[in-house]
């Protein structure tokens, strides 16, 4: 399975061709060939080697110090698990972008007729707080392109062209500025601060 690796991430560089950032289309291509190896490897890491289950028996840490060949703990499965569900946290906060799309557009609408957002704002902060996480983690103002930086895999860095986000940007932006500067939904904004003084 090292083997297998290994050549998934020399595909992945490989399909960045000359190009200096990926497109999402190409992330979600290289999950999609990948998918049946991340099954395969997150079955094996999940399950424990002979050795593991007799420590696990007498109480010890399942955790082969010495990570045998044969032990299913490998250091190269664990990387390998957490880089493909980070590229696929990615792609599924990509499929938002139509319900952004529409979403700013009709706040877009709102605002040229003058109209009062505050349903608008409390409709979708449920869309604000999943793209939260997100947009504080990889957008940043001043680039073009969103650097993936918290890869398990050092070896790599992913840097996806910030374009196939822009309507989840221009959705976020929008509701920013019904949130927190129109300040439209305030009871929602009170709780989470009571939350957080607690």
């Amino acid at each position: 399975m090292n083997k297998s690796i290994k050549s998934s991430y020399k595909d992945l560089k490989n399909i960045k061709q000359r190009n200096s950032v990926y497109s999402i289309a190409q992330i979600e291509w290289w999950l999609m060939k990948y998918y049946d190896l991340f099954k395969l490897i997150t079955g094996t890491y999940s399950s424990l080697c002979d050795n593991c289950k007799v420590l696990e028996d007498e109480n010890f840490p399942i955790d082969c110090l010495s990570k045998p060949e044969y032990c299913n703990k490998k250091v190269e499965f664990k990387t390998f698990i957490g880089f493909y569900n980070t590229l696929d946290n990615i792609t599924q906060i990509h499929r938002l972008s139509d319900v952004c799309f529409m979403a700013f557009d009709y706040y877009s609408f709102m605002v040229c007729v003058d109209e009062h957002c505050r349903d608008w704002t409390i409709k979708y902060y449920y869309l604000w707080e999943q793209l939260h996480e997100f947009i504080y983690e990889y957008v940043e103002e001043n680039k073009e392109y969103l650097s993936i930086t918290n890869i398990p895999n050092s070896s790599f860095e992913i840097d996806i062209n910030k374009e196939d986000f822009r309507m989840i940007i221009a959705f976020y932006k929008a509701y920013y500025e019904a949130y927190y500067v129109k300040d439209l939904y305030p009871e929602k904004r009170q709780e989470i601060e009571r939350k957080i003084s607690r």
